[in-house]
């Protein structure tokens, strides 16, 4: 259980902090549409993560069965764990908005100067 816990933490710790990160804010369209593909795969990343925190929600469920010992200690960190996996679904859903908005106010900028461009 702590071993997976671990692996989990550390890496849903850095993906927390790339997804708060506001690094497009400015770049220009070519490096968000880039990073709109790479935050795709993250989230195909994230979706195939799933599987891992709900196996740890099953091992805290059998370990509440079996009566472990220190069942304080791994409720808490499971709670912990089904918490931060929650905020790094709503941290995905905002930077894809953030980014699907940067891309389509770069692109708007860009139609703008080529308009200007053909007068």
């Amino acid at each position: 259980f702590r071993h997976r816990c671990e692996i989990h933490e550390d890496w849903a710790e850095r993906k927390e902090e790339m997804l708060q990160s506001r690094d497009f804010k400015s770049c220009r369209l070519n490096d968000v549409k880039a990073m709109k593909k790479k935050h795709e795969a993250f989230e195909s990343d994230l979706a195939a993560h799933q599987d891992r925190v709900e196996q740890i929600a099953a091992i805290a469920q059998e370990l509440n069965a079996l009566e472990y010992h220190d069942i304080t200690t791994v409720n808490t960190r499971c709670e912990r764990i089904c918490a931060q996996w929650d905020r790094l679904g709503t941290l995905t859903t905002q930077r894809r908005a953030a980014l699907d908005e940067a891309a389509r106010i770069l692109e708007e900028i860009d139609t703008l100067h080529l308009d200007f461009a053909k007068r």
